[in-house]
């Protein structure tokens, strides 16, 4: 940790002052961002392979470093510049990577023995929607692998090429599901909660009470309890709440000591009426722990029953609103990928051995964030297989009579990026979500953001839902308009008018006929003119008076 904190100040000072930036030699910083790197920081590494480029623009190392870090941010179109510079890499920059820079044993191989730039070129495409492109280059990697007749070194497990191309397959499949679901994007309002909620750090796994009076996340901001970093130099996991006062989000605070440490603190599920919170406890391998809320106060986390936890790793959980049904997710029975599990507690209040949900709902890959909805037969949950377009994607499925599961459906775009969208979870009539997400109109790294569904898509009493395309919204990827004006008419649709009194000053002059009403009318008026450009009303501002708009 010393050796951290003394990184840190490092990149304080090089920061602080343009003059000391220039002082600095090129290949100084350059160690400097080795060194960060192999910490984990990226972020921090990023911005001083990035100063080594102002010193010097054509450095190779520096140019493949900051390409690769990008790639682990919300700004990954921004490594593409960077990565196509120096293709094809030369080999002393291999050699560099391989004396400095510390990657997995398998990445090293890749480096060594394939054009492995062109992979990472292809996912930086990926992330920016420029999917043909991106398909371009998967090919382009794949081939390179062919026609060098890579060959397996000693020590590789004997399917080791085939896991490789499984994965640009993997890439290309994602490519091709995301064209058709940028083209065909469903119709939903997807809004930031704010920066009450939000901060420019990491806020990730929402949940709410499903009457929406109290929100509870995860934040890795400053001022967590202890104020001490971890070697990825960024703040503890700490739990933070809020509550909901009229249509806004009061300002998050630290949920309290009971809970929060001078560690990892992570919330993984929450109780309909808001009652019971689970979390993330790492001992015994990372179990499920539980705190109830007694007298406005949560007590200490205790260890969830017997067989959920194990020596395996359990990460998230979802309970019904009777209390009798829990979803969860472990890496039970190898360590491997996350599966999401079920157990049925018993009129004597003893849990059941965990059931597999099977492979219809778990795949190959990473499956998380079980969330059952009110109706107790729709699933919500996150997953890095099925039919994705990149990272984990959002997915529903229901129960059916006979106790099988229908087949998941991808909750669509823009609700699933090509980033990882992960961590949904709904009010009590199932017509608003949260999650968690990483988009340009963040404030820093994963934001929380609200999504609000028509009413077909909505849950209804007896778990029917209407078609996930069932309304084609205007979102245009270049010019990152999330809008629906189509939806958002459906939901104005038939809400009465309003007086300008009953609304902020900054709402007023959406009177446009200057009658002390506003009307639906109205705003679909500055909708539409929103999408003409003829109008000072950003997306945020739109949301905002239609949020006042229904308060009234």
């Amino acid at each position: 940790m010393y050796r951290l904190l003394t990184i840190s100040l490092i990149l304080c000072l090089i920061v602080i002052s343009n003059n000391s930036l220039m002082a600095q030699d090129e290949t100084e910083l350059i160690e400097l961002a080795h060194e960060m790197y192999n910490f984990g920081d990226k972020q921090g590494a990023m911005e001083i392979y990035l100063q080594a480029l102002e010193i010097n623009p054509d450095k190779p190392i520096a140019n493949l470093m900051a390409g690769i870090c990008y790639l682990a941010t919300a700004d990954k179109a921004k490594a593409i510049p960077l990565l196509e510079k120096i293709y094809p890499v030369e080999q002393q920059v291999i050699e560099e990577l391989f004396y400095f820079v510390e990657f997995p044993d398998d990445v090293y191989d890749l480096w060594e023995e394939t054009d492995y730039i062109l992979y990472l070129i292809g996912e930086a495409y990926q992330f920016d929607y420029q999917f043909d492109t991106a398909i371009v280059y998967y090919q382009r990697y794949k081939q390179d692998i062919v026609d060098k007749e890579v060959k397996r070194k000693k020590g590789y497990k004997e399917n080791t090429l085939e896991l490789l191309f499984n994965k640009i397959d993997r890439r290309i499949y994602e490519c091709n599901n995301g064209k058709e679901f940028v083209e065909f994007p469903i119709g939903v309002i997807i809004q930031n909660v704010g920066k009450d909620v939000n901060s420019s750090y990491s806020e990730y796994v929402p949940l709410v009470s499903a009457d929406q009076s109290k929100l509870i996340f995860t934040s890795r901001r400053e001022g967590s309890t202890g104020g001490r970093m971890y070697i990825d130099n960024q703040y503890y996991e700490d739990i933070y709440i809020s509550h909901k006062d009229g249509h806004r989000w009061t300002p998050a605070h630290n949920i309290g000591s009971n809970i929060n440490t001078d560690l990892h603190d992570a919330c993984i599920g929450l109780s309909p009426d808001g009652s019971q919170l689970f979390v993330y406890n790492t001992s015994n391998g990372g179990d499920i722990y539980t705190s109830a809320l007694e007298d406005n106060n949560w007590t200490v986390p205790k260890s969830f029953y017997k067989p959920i936890n194990s020596k395996f790793l359990e990460a998230s959980a979802s309970i019904t609103a009777d209390g009798n049904t829990l979803y969860f997710t472990s890496t039970r029975p190898d360590y491997k990928d996350l599966d999401i599990y079920m157990s049925v507690k018993d009129q004597y209040g003893i849990w059941s051995e965990p059931v597999n949900l099977g492979t219809k709902i778990n795949t190959e890959y990473d499956d998380d964030a079980p969330f059952i909805l009110s109706d107790n037969v729709t699933l919500t949950f996150s997953s890095k297989g099925h039919k994705g377009m990149g990272g984990y994607d959002i997915f529903r499925t229901t129960l059916n009579e006979d106790s099988s599961w229908s087949e998941p459906v991808n909750m669509g775009f823009p609700i699933n990026t090509t980033g990882d969208d992960v961590y949904m979870v709904f009010s009590g009539d199932g017509s608003t979500g949260y999650f968690s997400s990483v988009r340009e109109s963040g404030f820093g790294d994963q934001d929380i953001y609200k999504v609000t569904l028509p009413r077909m898509m909505s849950v209804s009493e007896s778990g029917e839902e209407g078609g996930l395309l069932d309304y084609i919204s205007t979102y245009d990827v270049k010019k990152k308009k999330s809008l629906d004006s189509k939806v958002l008419k459906e939901v104005l649709a038939g809400a009465p008018q309003t007086k300008t009194s009953n609304l902020p000053a900054e709402f007023r002059e959406a009177d446009l006929d200057r009658d002390n009403y506003i009307s639906t009318e109205e705003i679909f008026n500055i909708i539409d003119a929103f999408f003409e450009d003829e109008t000072d009303f950003t997306v945020d501002r739109i949301y905002a008076l239609i949020d006042y708009f229904f308060e009234q």
